[in-house]
């Protein structure tokens, strides 16, 4: 699913109005899914390559498995925008949630999502994901049952983490590959959890096209 890129303005009377927290190091406590019903992980940052010579920069991770899984908040955090779309013939959601002032986070291709999400929407699904839209606010407690992903009809579903303290540089990509707003504020999703749980994610790298571990632009562990 294509989103549009959401970045949120750092300015003090625009956070105030907005109602968050600085905080540009906040701590994820629970994964967003049972990791050993996760087939592998492609981390974020990767260039993918579309028919005719497209070519996309991928600045989310995808999580990659066969079976229907629960999705989960990694912390707590507030649904602040996305878009109830279909797509593929299958209904689904884009949703972003806000951690802090600078930063907040993307799960999407989500499906059966709870009744307070499914209640923040339209009763039928946008044309398309450029009708996404600012959602009134939806509290989560990290751990809390967001909804599911597709499963066999659509193996993979996203998870990106963004901070306004990041300043990416994609010089080396060259000019045939658009960046936008977003991918300038893209981090390490992983990253924010703590140790343990943060080596289990990388442990799950993997390559759409290998199946084997890749070298990331975000993810720096020792084990890639």
């Amino acid at each position: 699913m294509a989103v549009l890129f959401v970045v949120i303005p750092q300015n003090p009377i625009k956070n105030m109005l907005l109602g968050c927290q600085s905080n540009s190091n906040p701590v994820f406590t629970h994964s967003p899914a049972d990791l050993s019903k996760i087939a592998y992980i492609v981390p974020p940052g990767n260039v993918e390559e579309y028919g005719g010579g497209v070519k996309v920069l991928k600045t989310h991770s995808y999580f990659k498995g066969p079976n229907k899984v629960e999705i989960r908040a990694p912390i707590d955090s507030t649904l602040f925008r996305g878009v109830y779309v279909m797509e593929g013939g299958i209904d689904q959601y884009a949703l972003f949630f806000r951690v802090s002032c600078e930063v907040y986070y993307l799960l999407d291709h989500v499906v059966d999502p709870v009744e307070k999400i499914k209640n923040a929407f339209p009763d039928t699904p946008a044309h398309s994901t450029g009708d996404m839209t600012n959602t009134p606010k939806v509290e989560f407690k990290a751990g809390e049952l967001v909804g599911y992903s597709i499963g066999k009809k659509f193996e993979q579903w996203d998870f990106g983490v963004y901070n306004e303290t990041r300043n990416n540089d994609f010089s080396d990509l060259g000019k045939d590959v658009p960046i936008h707003g977003r991918d300038r504020i893209a981090d390490c999703s992983f990253d924010y959890f703590p140790e343990e749980l943060r080596q289990q994610f990388y442990s799950k790298f993997a390559s759409h096209l290998t199946g084997v571990p890749v070298p990331d632009r975000f993810c720096k562990g020792d084990d890639i």
